[in-house]
């Protein structure tokens, strides 16, 4: 667990002191104010890009160098909430039901949430298994991406080929075994990247953007605060317009 920077440091009393020099000597987090720690933003402040850093994400390495750029900030981790609360709005949106997959919906209380910025795709749930992972898929076309991925909280920065070693397999990504047609992208810097297929959803897992928002609404975050930390970053940060996948690529149950 982070410890929380305190807005009054300077101002603390004798016990407020004595408090959190008890917390370090038993090994606890440091905390912004202690000799030793890098100062960390505010709990209040919100998770937005430095000047000159792009949140309007159009390629993996555009998430990478925000995720980075996040944690240059100076906070002790990036959560996926904070990633996801920094993207730039509007965002396209699709929610589904969907359990056949690497980052499998929870069911519809906890649906897998695709967010569209340009020609990149991000998706998310709010809890399950893959819950602290954020998939990535850069469009090369309406039915072919390079997908990668990242997993979170970060405790360091990643480097441009991270998303992409995550995923790898022999000959290409763990991803191709659904994904049909994989094969090597055209990519600079090193990166082993592969380029495969894009599957829609059925139209029977897709659900209304307004249950998204009524799962949001009800939350209780004192019983489930990681998965409603995430429902308010995809909901509660800017507007979201429908979108939906192109009708030529292929279902998972119609390949």
């Amino acid at each position: 667990m982070s410890c929380r920077p305190r807005r009054a440091i300077a101002a603390a009393s004798v016990l407020g002191r004595l408090s959190v020099l008890a917390g370090l000597a038993a090994g606890g987090p440091a905390c912004a104010g202690s000799p030793d720690a890098a100062p960390a933003p505010d709990a209040a402040v919100a998770c937005a890009p430095s000047p000159g850093i792009n949140a309007s994400l159009s390629s993996i390495g555009d998430a990478v160098a925000l995720m980075n750029d996040l944690l240059a900030q100076g906070r002790p981790e990036v959560t996926l909430p904070c990633f996801v609360e920094s993207l730039a709005r509007p965002l396209g949106a699709v929610a589904v039901n969907s359990r056949f997959s690497a980052q499998p919906a929870a069911g519809p209380r906890s649906p897998r949430v695709f967010l569209f910025s340009g020609p990149l795709v991000v998706s998310v749930v709010p809890a399950g298994p893959a819950a602290e992972l954020l998939g990535l898929a850069v469009y090369v076309s309406p039915v072919r991406s390079i997908k990668a991925e990242i997993a979170f909280p970060r405790l360091a920065p990643a480097s441009p080929t991270e998303p992409h070693d995550r995923i790898a397999a022999t000959g290409g990504t763990v991803c191709g075994g659904c994904h049909r047609n994989e094969a090597a992208a055209d990519t600079a810097d090193g990166i082993h990247a592969f380029v495969s297929d894009v599957l829609r959803p059925s139209p029977a897992d897709e659900l209304p953007w307004s249950s998204v928002e009524a799962q949001a609404a009800a939350c209780d975050a004192g019983a489930e605060p990681a998965r409603c930390a995430l429902f308010d970053a995809v909901v509660g940060h800017g507007p979201l317009e429908p979108r939906a996948f192109s009708p030529d690529a292929a279902t998972i149950d119609g390949y």
